[in-house]
Parts: C-alpha cells; sequence; structure tokens
C-alpha cells in the first residue's frame, strides 16, 4: 500500500490530471469483481488499468521533455 500512496501524487503530475474519472472507475471495476468472486474479471481490469496508465505515463513524459 505504501508504493500506491506514494505513487498517486507522481501519476497525476505526470498525467496533469487527465486520468481521474478513468481511474476511479477502473479501480471501482475492480473491486466490484473482487465482491463478486470474480478473480479473471478482477485480473482483466487491472491489467486494463495498469496497461492504460503506462501508456499515459510514456505520453506524458515524452511531452515533458519535448
Amino acid at each position: 500500500m505504501g508504493v500506491l500512496k506514494a505513487s498517486v501524487p507522481l501519476f497525476i503530475e505526470v498525467t496533469g490530471k487527465k486520468l481521474v474519472e478513468e481511474t476511479i472507475r477502473t479501480h471501482r471495476d475492480v473491486a466490484d469483481a473482487i465482491a463478486s468472486r470474480n478473480p479473471t474479471a478482477a485480473h482483466d481490469a487491472m491489467y486494463l488499468h495498469l496497461v492504460y496508465n503506462r501508456n499515459m505515463i510514456a505520453e506524458g513524459t515524452q511531452e515533458q521533455s519535448e
């Protein structure tokens, strides 16, 4: 949890707060899947969230270096 808490402000800074709604939605999807005891849906939701975040971070760091 410490890593997650530390990464949130950094992620917000790098992406310029572009992903607030997407992050809330995907975290809700993960939590709903866990509550439904559906590990495949939880895995898929988290995987999509991480891939999307990785792409946004890459775009944000590229924009900052230009």
